[in-house]
Formats: structure tokens, C-alpha cells, sequence
């Protein structure tokens, strides 16, 4: 017996922060109208230009960083500042949320949101979020002032700590 088209939402979209785009949709064989019926329906709420999140996803701590890069686009990235504080490895301004992407985004994002549009970088992947590495992440914070540069030397010791740097990447930062 199939599922029906929702639960196939539900699966796909419970590993993923409760984001689906109409891409993801797409392979899982939902069509895009799919995704408008049922927010039109209210089952998923739009974050953006076919970004959806359903509507009984219980937020969790990493969820406004999952859902940001997704609105970038699939080209999207978490960078400098908000990758430090997505480990919470020093305090950041919490009202912004720092993005690139290697491509142009036209996409309307929400306020907070700091895009750097054609900025490149070899991603990783923390927590299922596209990201830069922690080590180029603390070298954008402190060439794009981010984050103080007292904090950076602290945050990238952190880093180390926890295993998200190397004793020679931290010893870089050091004042």
C-alpha cells in the first residue's frame, strides 16, 4: 500500500530540519503543485521561493541556519560568524545570519539575513548544513569583522577543544 504524498513530505523532510524545497520535492516524485496545494491547505508553511517546512516540525537549535542556506538556494552556504556560533564557539550577534553562495541570488530573503553573493569556498557539511569549514569560517569573521578579534582567538581555541580545528589551524588565530 503507498503512502500517501504528505508522509513522503514528513519522512524526507524530518531529516532535514523540517525543510523541503520543490527540487527535493521533485525526486521524490511530488510534483511542485503538490507542495501549493498542501500549503494552500495548511500543512507546510512557505519560507521562500519553493522552500517549505512542515507544519508540525518541533524547532530545534540549528533549524534558523538549516533554513536560511536553504532559501539561498541549493548553491547555499553558512559562513564566517554564524558557522562559529552554530558550535557555539563565541558569542555572535544573534538577529544575523551570515550566508554565501558561488552563483547570483535574486531570491528575496528575510531580514537578517547577510548574503555575500559570489564568494567561494570548499563546503562541509555540520549538522546536514552546507557550510564553510570552521577554520576559514574564523579567517572570514576576522578579515569581514564579524566578531571581535580577541573573541576569535578564544572561539578558535573552542574549536580546537572540541575537535573542529587542528592545534596548528588554532595556534593561527592567536594574538
Amino acid at each position: 500500500m503507498k503512502k500517501d504524498v504528505y508522509t513522503d513530505i514528513w519522512d524526507y523532510a524530518a531529516d532535514h530540519y523540517g525543510v523541503i524545497t520543490t527540487q527535493e520535492a521533485a525526486v521524490l516524485g511530488v510534483p511542485k503543485q503538490h507542495l501549493v496545494t498542501m500549503y494552500n491547505r495548511g500543512a507546510l508553511t512557505r519560507l521562500g521561493h519553493g522552500v517549505y517546512r512542515v507544519k508540525h516540525h518541533v524547532f530545534g537549535q540549528n533549524d534558523v541556519y538549516a533554513h536560511t542556506v536553504a532559501q539561498v538556494g541549493p548553491s547555499g552556504y553558512l559562513r564566517g560568524a554564524s558557522v562559529l556560533a552554530m558550535f557555539q564557539l563565541c558569542p555572535t550577534n544573534p538577529n544575523l545570519v551570515y550566508v554565501g553562495t558561488p552563483v547570483r541570488c535574486r531570491r528575496r530573503l528575510p531580514k537578517g539575513v547577510v548574503l555575500a553573493d559570489r564568494k567561494t569556498c570548499d563546503c562541509v557539511e555540520y549538522e546536514g548544513i552546507r557550510s564553510e569549514p570552521v577554520v576559514q569560517a574564523l579567517r572570514t569573521a576576522w578579515d569581514e569583522g564579524m566578531v571581535e578579534r580577541t573573541r576569535i582567538a578564544e572561539a578558535a581555541q573552542r574549536a580546537c577543544e572540541k575537535g573542529l580545528l587542528t592545534n596548528e589551524e588554532a595556534a593561527k588565530f592567536k594574538e
